[in-house]
């Protein structure tokens, strides 16, 4: 190994192919975000079943009976309209260490339908893609196909932060209805 090979790379392992290190700098990233998910699951009293696809939110043992009753947003939309309402306490429960309100994991919505989003609560709370004070409403009409992720929990009370929600908004079929 020469001096500009340590120079150059600031270590003694030779300097690998362009395409050698790219793969394993990608095999880090992904473990290094695996470890990450699972050590920050641990920390919040959750368990990680990492043998099978993942096809339910990430939730502690102790809120998976609290879940049952918890009011849970809408996961499709009425007549082109999707309305979640943050229930009144849902900040107290969130301060309590609960989840407040349970979001659906995958939202499908088509070009031109609206998300109405109310804030019931006695607290502000931020929710998919807005900040909501008591009182107030916020509505969005999506005009163009695509996908949005986001936390499930409210921002403000760091609720439920290992669960997302996906926004998938899909193209009118060709040819028209």
């Amino acid at each position: 190994m020469s001096v500009t090979t340590i120079l150059t790379t600031g270590s003694l392992v030779p300097d690998l192919p362009k395409p050698q290190r790219r793969e394993r700098w990608c095999r880090r990233r992904v473990l290094g975000s695996i470890a990450g998910l699972v050590a920050t699951t641990a920390l919040a009293g959750g368990a990680v079943n990492l043998a099978y696809p993942m096809t339910e939110p990430v939730l502690p043992a102790s809120d998976i009976a609290a879940t049952q009753a918890l009011a849970t947003m809408p996961d499709t939309p009425v007549d082109g309209v999707l309305t979640l309402n943050i229930p009144p306490g849902a900040a107290a429960d969130q301060q309590a260490g609960g989840r407040g309100y349970a979001m659906p994991s995958v939202i499908n919505l088509d070009v031109g339908d609206t998300i109405v989003i109310h804030n019931d609560d006695d607290a502000p709370h931020m929710i998919l893609y807005t900040f909501l004070l008591p009182g107030q409403t916020d509505t969005r009409t999506f005009t163009a196909p695509g996908s949005e992720v986001y936390s499930s929990g409210c921002g403000l009370h760091a609720a439920s932060i290992l669960n997302f929600t996906t926004i998938f908004v899909h193209a009118p079929a060709a040819g028209g209805a």
